[in-house]
């Protein structure tokens, strides 16, 4: 079983990758879905700091300018249990952060 990871702007620099596709084997999982945080904690030991620090603000806290989607659901306006959502097999996960500027 797998997902499709998409990245955009700051963080597709800090993965040094649009997309890839991640298999529950990958990140030491079995069964039919897998959580956002176990998903973000793989990929934050897989491309280190730089990725560490634009996903999440402090341990286990969530960067409020990173924008999450989930086969076009957006999950961080969810509130405060997204890092408990359960990702199903197949789905796309998109993550970019909010920018600004004029």
């Amino acid at each position: 079983m797998e997902i499709t990871v998409k990245y955009y702007n700051l963080v597709a620099a800090a993965t040094g990758k649009t997309s890839e596709k991640i298999s529950w084997s990958e990140v030491g999982r079995q069964g039919e879905g897998i959580t956002l945080k176990e998903i973000l904690n793989f990929l934050t030991r897989k491309y280190g700091a730089a990725l560490a620090r634009l996903v999440f603000r402090a341990p286990g806290e969530l960067n409020t300018g990173l924008l999450i989607l989930a086969d076009g659901r957006l999950l961080t306006q969810e509130g405060g249990e997204v890092l408990n959502q359960v990702i199903p097999a197949g789905a796309e996960l998109v993550l970019l952060l909010a920018v600004a500027g004029g």
